[in-house]
């Protein structure tokens, strides 16, 4: 068994084989990770819909007949195409194989764990935290669920800290057009105790002032991001770099993905 499972095409010997496949993978998972420890995301045996499951086969109440129409049978198929311990579940042992035996996978931890230092008390970076204490790479179902999660700080810092930066120190660029004053911060000093700082978004006014500038990027990660974003591929990651506009004195913070290279005409124009 090792498609995608549609309830409506298949035989009642093919559900068969899929639901045995499901249990027996939550039985690896749950021996490998502890019977009785509460698995986020994780269904247990005796959980209501897979007991019925079991209740409804023992007195032959699910056939060949009518196992389409129930509800319970439907879950299981939805389970087994879209959860990490269904179709996918070698594949992400495989993943997670590779990951666990990299020397490199705990720096990257610890990477994760200290620049997404704000997020501490989300789940998947508490477990992070006890993985380091114990000096280990994530357990399996601490790292699928953790990796699967694609919009959670978790993934979105695992994706940030492995991923190359986009944009070069110097390089010219411009604001995406979905760029809003959310996305740009600046730097914010209390008048009467310059201690107090933290980054805080601008003003919208200030923002369609500056909205068509070009800035050059002065620096990389010299800031943690108050947001996350997902990583993509054309547009980078959620890492701030701190630009200047020119003709101008006062900096700005934006994450990677909400610039682009500038295309002005003075621009090409000046790189000639």
């Amino acid at each position: 068994m090792n498609k995608r499972f549609n309830i409506y095409n298949a035989s009642f010997e093919e559900f068969i084989e899929m639901k045995n496949k499901i249990w027996q993978n939550i039985r690896e998972i749950r021996g490998d990770e502890g019977e009785d420890l509460y698995l986020y995301g994780l269904p247990h045996l005796r959980n209501c819909t897979y007991e019925r499951v079991d209740t409804l086969l023992a007195r032959q109440s699910i056939n060949e007949d009518n196992f389409r129409q129930s509800w319970v049978c439907e879950i299981i198929a939805i389970h087994w195409n879209n959860e990490p311990y269904g179709l996918d579940y070698n594949k992400f042992k495989r993943q997670y194989k590779k990951r666990s035996e990299d020397p490199e996978s705990i720096e990257t931890l610890k990477k994760i764990y200290v620049q997404g230092h704000n997020h501490k008390y989300n789940r998947h970076f508490q477990k992070t935290q006890v993985a380091l204490k114990e000096d280990r790479f994530l357990s399996f179902w601490e790292w699928v669920t953790a990796h699967n999660d694609t919009k959670g700080p978790w993934r979105h810092w695992w994706d940030a800290v492995t991923s190359e930066n986009r944009y070069k120190i110097g390089e010219m660029v411009e604001f995406r057009s979905t760029t809003s004053s959310n996305h740009v911060y600046e730097m914010y000093q209390h008048p009467y105790n310059t201690r107090y700082r933290y980054l805080r978004c601008i003003k919208r006014g200030e923002m369609k002032d500056i909205k068509q500038k070009v800035f050059i990027i002065l620096d990389y990660n010299k800031h943690s991001p108050k947001k996350t974003y997902s990583y993509k591929k054309s547009q980078g990651s959620h890492k701030l770099v701190t630009i200047l506009p020119i003709g101008s004195t006062e900096t700005y913070h934006v994450p990677e993905q909400f610039v682009k290279i500038s295309r002005k005409k003075a621009v090409k124009d000046a790189r000639k």
